[in-house]
C-alpha cells in the first residue's frame, strides 16, 4: 500500500524545519554584534529565548526559500505516483506500464507524474477505430504468447485480429489475444489518472495538517 502523503510530507517537513530552527539556534548562541549574520546580531545568553527566536527565524527562511512549498509538491507527487501505480495494478501484465511512471517537480509551483509508456493515453482514455494489422504485429512483438510464431504467421494472426475486432466484436476467433473491442469504440478503458485523482483529494486535504504539524516541532 502507497505511503499516505500526511506521512510522507510530514516526516519531510519536520525533517526541514528541524534543520532550519537547529542552524537559527546555534547561530543566536553565537552570535555577536560585530558579525552579523542575520535579521538578529545579538547574543542571546538565555536558552529559552536563543530557542524561540531559533525557532521563529527557522520558520521564517523556510517559508522565504521556497523549501516549504517544493518539500509540500515533492511529497505529492511521489505520493500520487505510488498511488498511480497501485490503480494500475488490476490490468498490469507485463509491469511496463507501472514501471513508466514517474514523479518530479518542475518548479516550486508545479509538479508532475508521468509515464514513459507509448501507450499509457490509450489505456487511460480508449482508442477510437481499430488499429492497422501494422500496429498490432508491433504490439505482438513485445508479447511472449507471440514469440514462437514466425513472421508470415505474425502477420497473419495481426490481421486476424484485427478483423476480429473490426467485424466480430472480438469474439476471439483466433484464441491468441485478450484484446478487446469497446462498446462503444472509444470508450475509456480504464481512467486510472481518474482513479489516482480522486484518491489524491483526500490527500490533498491534510496538506493543512502536514504545515501545522511541522511549525509545532
Amino acid at each position: 500500500m502507497a505511503q499516505s502523503f500526511f506521512a510522507r510530507a510530514g516526516a519531510r517537513v519536520l525533517n526541514v524545519m528541524r534543520t532550519a530552527t537547529a542552524t537559527a539556534v546555534s547561530k543566536f548562541s553565537h552570535a555577536t554584534t560585530a558579525a552579523p549574520t542575520g535579521p538578529f546580531t545579538v547574543k542571546v545568553e538565555n536558552k529559552s529565548l536563543a530557542n524561540a527566536a531559533g525557532k521563529l527565524e527557522g520558520i521564517a527562511n523556510v517559508m522565504g526559500s521556497g523549501q516549504l512549498p517544493r518539500v509540500i509538491l515533492e511529497s505529492l507527487a511521489d505520493t500520487a505516483k505510488d498511488i498511480m501505480k497501485e490503480k494500475l495494478e488490476p490490468i498490469s501484465r507485463t509491469g511496463r506500464l507501472r514501471g513508466s511512471i514517474s514523479s518530479g517537480v518542475a518548479n516550486n509551483f508545479r509538479t508532475e507524474v508521468r509515464s514513459s509508456a507509448e501507450y499509457a493515453d490509450a489505456i487511460n482514455e480508449g482508442r477510437i477505430g481499430v488499429p492497422s494489422a501494422q500496429k498490432i504485429e508491433k504490439w505482438m512483438e513485445r508479447k511472449a504468447e507471440f514469440s514462437g510464431l514466425s513472421g508470415k504467421a505474425r502477420t497473419r494472426v495481426a490481421f486476424a485480429i484485427m478483423y476480429s475486432m473490426k467485424n466480430k466484436k472480438n469474439e476471439n476467433k483466433t484464441g491468441r489475444s485478450d484484446v478487446t473491442k469497446l462498446p462503444p469504440t472509444g470508450e475509456r478503458k480504464y481512467d486510472y489518472v481518474g482513479e489516482t485523482l480522486d484518491e489524491m483529494s483526500l490527500e490533498i486535504n491534510a496538506i493543512g495538517a502536514v504545515i501545522n504539524a511541522g511549525l509545532q516541532t
